[in-house]
C-alpha cells in the first residue's frame, strides 16, 4: 500500500519531507499551474489531483488540453481526472475528453452520487476516487451509509 502525503506546499516542507524518506506526495494541478516551481515531481511516487475543488472555491477554470499537457510532461504515478464539483454528467465528459487526448486519468466521484453513477465508473474502470469528503468528515454514519 501506498501512504501519499498530502497538506502544505512550501519547498522547506517538501525538502523535509525528502530528508526524511517520503517517497509519495499528492499535489494539486491547479497549485502547480499556478506556482513557479521548477521541480515539479519530486517524489518517486506522485499522484496528482486536479484541483477542482480549488478551482471551484477560487473560481480558477482548467483547461482540458493544457491539463492533459502537464500530465503527459510531468508524468505522475497516478493522476485524478478532472471532476466537476456537483455535476456527474460533466465530470463524465471531462474523463472522456481526457482520455481522447491520450491521457490515463482515475475517474473521481463525489460522496453522495447515485448508485447509476457509482456502478458506471466501477463497471469500466479498475480505480475512482471519492471527493466531497471534507464536509462529512465528522459526520461518521454518514460516511458509512455511503
Amino acid at each position: 500500500m501506498i501512504g501519499y502525503y498530502a497538506g502544505c506546499v512550501a519547498k522547506s516542507i517538501e525538502n523535509y519531507l525528502i530528508k526524511k524518506g517520503v517517497t509519495a506526495r499528492l499535489r494539486s494541478y491547479v497549485e502547480f499551474n499556478n506556482s513557479q516551481d521548477t521541480k515539479i515531481i519530486r517524489f518517486p511516487n506522485m499522484f496528482l489531483d486536479s484541483g477542482a475543488y480549488s478551482a471551484f472555491t477560487r473560481g480558477i477554470n482548467i483547461d482540458i488540453a493544457e491539463c492533459a499537457e502537464f500530465i503527459k510532461l510531468y508524468k505522475p504515478q497516478v493522476a485524478a481526472s478532472l471532476d466537476v464539483i456537483g455535476d456527474a454528467e460533466a465530470t463524465k465528459v471531462n474523463h472522456k475528453k481526457l482520455e481522447a487526448l491520450g491521457v490515463e486519468t482515475i475517474p473521481t466521484i463525489h460522496f453522495g452520487a447515485d448508485k447509476k453513477t457509482i456502478k458506471y465508473w466501477m463497471d469500466g474502470y479498475k480505480h475512482i476516487a471519492v471527493g466531497g469528503l471534507v464536509p462529512h468528515a465528522a459526520k461518521k454514519k454518514s460516511l458509512a451509509v455511503f
